[in-house]
């Protein structure tokens, strides 16, 4: 008989595809990937090498105007089924009360967006479908953020 496996995330995750840039502590290169998913406690991206658990990275990723950056450590690395690629899930540090009511701020526009969008479309709207339009709708700033 299979075990439920039980939820352990403190903060739903949205997923929402912004670039982050990550900056691995010690000899690592520094890299940019895309966030696949984001709360207010950590983030997943994918990496095209694994890092180890507990390693701490920082980073730097647009919220709605502004860029931030945050101290994360990493809580799994899985390798990504059928690719040459690992998702990294880390959690965050001590983020700033800034960044967490920033990271809020967005899942509440993103939630907004799919009411409005389902409505105006007269079909149910998933929240992945919401969040690749307001992505979308805000790539130029994004784009800005890292320029």
């Amino acid at each position: 008989m299979e075990t439920p496996q039980v939820e352990r995330r403190q903060y739903v995750r949205q997923p929402i595809r912004v670039p982050v840039e990550v900056r691995p502590r010690g000899d690592t290169p520094d890299f940019v990937s895309r966030v696949a998913d984001l709360s207010e406690g950590g983030l997943a991206f994918v990496s095209s090498q694994p890092i180890p658990t507990d390693a701490v990275l920082d980073v730097s990723l647009p919220v709605g105007d502004q860029r931030f950056t945050v101290v994360a450590t990493v809580v799994r690395c899985l390798t990504a089924e059928g690719e040459d690629s690992y998702r990294i899930g880390v959690a965050f540090l001590h983020p700033a009360m800034a960044f967490r009511m920033k990271i809020a701020e967005q899942i509440l526009r993103i939630h907004e967006l799919r009411r409005s969008l389902s409505v105006e479309l007269g079909r149910e709207v998933s929240i992945e479908e919401a969040a690749t339009q307001w992505v979308e709708n805000y790539a130029k700033e994004f784009a800005e953020l890292y320029s």
